[in-house]
């Protein structure tokens, strides 16, 4: 077995693994440098279960002890990167994303934080870059790593050390298994949460049970050691957001640490003493604090300047969370762990913890306080609320359908029917549609779904590369029409976010042949001009800070060049039934300028979706279109009320 002892190499490797995250987190290369946060779990499975077998073989190990370390380690330095997280937050974010800071901030304090971001956002989507705790999801697991993994090696003591490791594996075999199913069924799930993510540190942990690397096959120790670090590169230049993560993608990063970390158990090798130079491990001593300080840093810039940070000010960030980590490790860390466990122990460790419930109470307080709007100019803070506005934003599911559950909207009583058919953006254009269906005495049945467009055939991949179930759910909508006729479809959807898939033409052509076939009506609905920043949040920012006389919005000859594929798709087709809807009309100024806000008010909720008043703007379409279809065909127009 591996002898426990302090490894320089150990610390270069965390070094290496921080500064993948680093540079990751700031666009400044590595696109798969995520897998340094994989590293990080190997690194602590196999510190941890080296520290707690040691300590049990000389009978020295104590729970409390051990938690008590693991307080004093962790802590003190996180305390400090919350509080002034919150300082921060006070001066920079606008009430929502203050609200939000607050309820991430408690759930990062009760050891939560990866439940909380699993529930309320995708690690690789773009807002994701503006939330200032986002990273603890990644301390909560090891936290909750800690909390429970001990317990096991403490239950299972007096087992033989062959016994324990076969255990130890069945577990980590157990545990690979349910993030494979995971990554099928609810890959976010996935991502954040402690059961599918265990194997990654158990990994670490049984490099103890495994036989000692033989000193006299030099070469096949320092192969192995290059195999390790080449895996861990190769991992972190090869891969990208859009590779299916954690999965078998995580097999590479995370065994080639295991190989590098074993393959310096017995010997140094020459990567060995490479992460052994003192300016590698010293970044590897601060680390923690590296990790801590840097998000916040990126988020508050992203927040303020832009998702897409010059390089000289993404290097700025990192170069000022550098600073902070030298001073929080020397003036923090050090001291605090260095206190002496003895006299001191009964008032140390429950100092640090007092601070857990003041700052859950100052997040309560900001919560309470709908994020204390005061703090901005009433023009800003209704700009800010744009970003809430989802009366009709509701998801359908196919038991949904098959259940006749399906969202009614516009005049219950109407005995004509509408179905809008689409995605996120469908949903965003139903309170227009809602006050068009009201008007015209129209009964509306909403079957939406994020990321499903109304597209036969066609699967979507998402920013991690997962296929969403597309093909399935859009069949079932045709199979609800066939069981609940309606008179008029309208198709919506984001489209120029599919418009570069290879199938869309393909499936954008069975959707309307299917429609064709069943002889009904149907509408298809132009999207709206969107770009990549989010349109409430950067007005809210300028009558809040910046005062900029800058008017927020599109030009509309990006908008149709971002959307020609889609105009040639549709152009290629012709339909008794097939009528266009154009949303640009509504918008558009005499200039060839699409605002973002109008009388003061935004149009948008963010950066793609209609606000509840911009949907409404285009009542007046939807009425248009109602009308000259009653009028055409008054007599067929009459949906049956049975089941629908």
């Amino acid at each position: 077995m591996i002898e426990f002892r302090y490894r320089a190499d150990i610390d270069g490797l965390r070094a290496v693994a921080v500064l993948m995250v680093l540079l990751f987190h700031a666009d400044l290369g590595f696109t798969g440098g995520f897998v340094g946060v994989d590293i990080f779990f190997v690194i602590s499975g196999f510190l941890i279960t080296g520290l707690i077998l040691k300590q049990q073989e000389a009978d020295q190990f104590k729970l409390s002890t051990f938690w008590m370390r693991r307080i004093k380690r962790i802590l003190p330095a996180s305390f400090l990167m919350v509080f002034t997280t919150l300082i921060a937050g006070y001066f920079l974010l606008l009430p929502i994303d203050f609200i939000e800071l607050g309820e991430s901030l408690v759930a990062q304090q009760l050891l939560v934080s990866n439940v909380f971001f699993w529930r309320n956002t995708g690690y690789f989507d773009g807002a994701a870059e503006i939330k200032p705790l986002l990273h603890t999801w990644s301390l909560a697991i090891e936290e909750q790593f800690y909390l429970f993994y001990p317990f096991l090696l403490v239950l299972l003591r007096k087992w033989k050390r062959k016994s324990l490791g076969l255990l130890l594996l069945m577990g980590t075999l157990f545990s690979y298994l349910i993030c494979q199913i995971g990554m099928a069924v609810n890959p976010n799930a996935t991502f954040f949460l402690l059961p599918t993510r265990a194997w990654e540190l158990s990994l670490g942990g049984l490099i103890w049970f495994a036989p000692l690397p033989r000193v006299h096959r030099r070469s096949l120790i320092e192969c192995l050691s290059f195999l390790g670090i080449g895996g861990i590169f190769a991992s972190s230049l090869g891969f990208d957001s859009n590779t299916p993560f954690p999965g078998n993608a995580a097999l590479l990063p995370t065994l080639a640490t295991v190989v590098l970390i074993y393959a310096n158990g017995a010997c140094e090798t020459l990567i060995g003493r490479l992460l052994s130079l003192k300016t590698v491990v010293f970044v590897g001593l601060i680390s923690y604090s590296l990790y801590l300080w840097h998000w916040p840093i990126l988020a508050y810039a992203r927040y303020w300047f832009g998702s897409e940070l010059p390089p000289e000010l993404a290097i700025g960030a990192l170069l000022l969370a550098a600073v902070i980590s030298v001073l929080s490790y020397h003036y923090v860390e050090t001291p605090i762990r260095r206190v002496d466990f003895g006299k001191r122990q009964r008032f140390v460790v429950p100092s640090i913890l007092a601070v857990t419930p003041v700052l859950i109470l100052l997040a309560s307080v900001i919560r309470f306080q709908n994020g204390i709007p005061w703090r901005v100019p009433e023009s800003a803070r209704l700009y800010d609320l744009s970003r809430k506005s989802e009366v009709f934003s509701h998801e359908v599911f196919v038991e949904h359908m098959q259940s006749n559950a399906v969202p009614v909207f516009g005049d219950p009583a109407g005995k004509t029917t509408c179905l809008i058919w689409g995605d996120s953006h469908a949903m965003s254009f139903v309170a227009g549609l809602d006050a068009a269906c009201r008007d015209c005495g129209i009964k509306g049945l909403q079957l939406t779904r994020a990321m499903t467009p109304p597209l036969l055939g066609m699967e979507v991949k998402t920013k991690m590369n997962v296929t969403v179930t597309v093909p399935q759910y859009n069949q079932e909508v045709l199979q609800y029409i066939d069981r609940h006729p309606v008179d008029l479809v309208i198709l919506a959807g984001h489209w120029k976010l599919y418009s570069d898939d290879p199938k869309f033409r393909e499936s954008l052509q069975r959707t309307i042949d299917a429609l064709d076939q069943r002889g009904q009506p149907f509408a298809i609905l132009r999207d709206v001009a969107s770009k990549d920043f989010d349109v409430p949040r950067m007005l809210a920012q300028q009558a809040w800070r910046t005062k900029s006389d800058r008017t927020v919005g599109f030009v509309y000859d990006e908008y149709k060049t971002a959307n020609q594929k889609f105009e040639e798709a549709i152009s290629e087709r012709s339909s008794l039934e097939f009528v266009i809807l154009d949303p640009s009309p509504f918008f558009v100024d005499q200039n060839g300028f699409w605002p973002g806000e109008i009388d003061q008010v935004s149009m948008y909720r963010d950066d793609n979706h209609l606000s509840q008043e911009g949907s409404l703007r285009l009542t007046p379409m939807f009425t248009e279109y109602f009308k000259s279809q009653l009028k055409k065909k008054p007599d067929s127009l009459h949906a049956s009320d049975e089941g629908s």
